[in-house]
C-alpha cells in the first residue's frame, strides 16, 4: 500500500514534522542509525540535511534521550509574536494601497517599531516604492495588495470573474468588494477579468489608471477574446444587455464548464438577466 493523499495534507505532515512533532524525527533518526543506516541514507529518507542526522545523533550519544529536547534558547522572545506574519499576510490579501503605518494600525498597533514592521512585510510580500504620479503621499514604501500568490493545493475555490464595476469598486478600496475577493483568496479560487473589461477601464493615462492596474496586477488574470467566446456572447445579446456584460457571463459560463462561478458585479440586475436560468452562475453584487 501507498500514501495516495492531496498535497496539502503532505504539506501539512511534513510542517508538523518540523514543527510540533521535531522530537519524534530525531529519535527515528537514532533509531535508523542504530540499524545500520547511513547520515546521508537518514537525511534522504526524512528530506533533512546529512549533517542535521549526524548532529542529533551525537547529542543522544552524549545526553541519551533527554538530548534530543530543545534547549533554552537566549534572548527575549520575537517581536509582536510568532503568528505576526501569518497576520500580515492575511491582511495583504485585501486590496489596497498599503502602507507600513496603515498596517500597523490595522494589526492592532503592536508594541515594535515601524521599521521592524518593514522587516516583517518583507518577508511575506513584493515589496515596491509607488509610481511618480500614482496617487500616494509621501515617500513611504507601498504594499501592494495582494501577497505573493499561494502555490495550489489539490482542491481549489469556485472561481470568480469580476466585470466593470467589480474593478473599479476594488480600485476605490470598497470593503464589499475587498471581503468577498479576500475570501475567495484564501480559498485558493483563481480571479478571472475579461479582456474586454479592461477596454472599458484603461485609458492610457498613468495616474487615472493607477487604482485600476494595481487590481488588475495583483488580483487577477485576465481571461482573453476568442471568436467561440464573442458568439457566445452574440447569443446572450439577443435577450438584450451590454456587449460587455455579455462577454463577462460568456467568460463566466467559459470558466465555470461543469462546475460553478461566481460574477462580481457593481450591476446585478443586467448580469441576471444575462445569466438567466444557468444554475452554474452565481451573481454577487458589490
Amino acid at each position: 500500500m501507498f500514501a495516495n493523499r492531496p498535497t496539502c495534507d503532505l504539506e501539512q505532515l511534513r510542517g508538523d514534522l518540523r514543527g510540533r512533532w521535531r522530537v519524534a524525527v530525531r529519535a527515528v533518526m537514532v533509531l535508523l542509525s542504530l540499524h545500520g543506516l547511513t547520515a546521508a541514507e537518514i537525511g534522504a529518507l526524512l528530506e533533512c540535511h546529512p549533517a542535521t542526522a549526524r548532529r542529533w545523533i551525537g547529542r543522544f550519544n552524549i545526553a541519551g534521550p533527554a538530548g534530543l529536547a530543545d534547549r533554552p534558547r537566549p534572548g527575549r522572545p520575537r517581536l509582536g509574536g510568532r503568528r505576526l506574519c501569518a497576520r500580515i499576510a492575511a491582511l495583504l490579501e485585501c486590496p489596497g494601497p498599503w502602507t507600513v503605518r496603515r498596517v500597523w494600525r490595522c494589526l492592532g498597533r503592536p508594541d515594535l517599531s515601524l521599521r521592524t514592521l518593514y522587516r516583517r512585510i518583507r518577508q511575506v510580500a513584493v515589496w515596491r516604492r509607488p509610481c511618480p504620479g500614482g496617487g500616494h503621499r509621501g515617500g513611504a514604501p507601498v504594499v501592494p495588495a495582494v501577497t505573493r500568490r499561494r502555490p495550489h493545493s489539490g482542491r481549489l475555490g469556485i472561481p470568480f470573474v469580476l466585470d466593470t464595476g467589480a474593478v473599479i469598486a476594488l480600485s476605490q478600496l470598497d470593503k464589499t468588494a475587498r471581503t468577498m475577493l479576500a475570501a475567495a483568496l484564501r480559498e485558493q479560487s483563481q480571479v478571472w477579468v475579461p479582456a474586454p473589461v479592461i477596454t472599458e477601464l484603461v485609458r492610457g493615462n498613468q495616474r487615472r489608471d493607477a487604482a485600476v492596474n494595481r487590481v488588475l496586477k495583483s488580483v487577477s488574470d485576465v481571461h482573453p477574446l476568442d471568436e467561440p467566446l464573442a458568439r457566445d456572447a452574440g447569443r446572450l445579446l439577443a435577450g438584450g444587455g451590454t456587449t460587455v456584460d455579455a462577454m463577462v457571463v460568456a467568460t463566466a459560463q467559459r470558466v465555470a464548464g461543469a462546475g460553478s462561478v461566481v460574477i462580481m458585479t457593481g450591476d446585478p440586475r443586467d448580469i441576471t438577466a444575462l445569466v438567466a436560468d444557468d444554475s452554474r452562475v452565481r451573481v454577487a453584487a458589490v
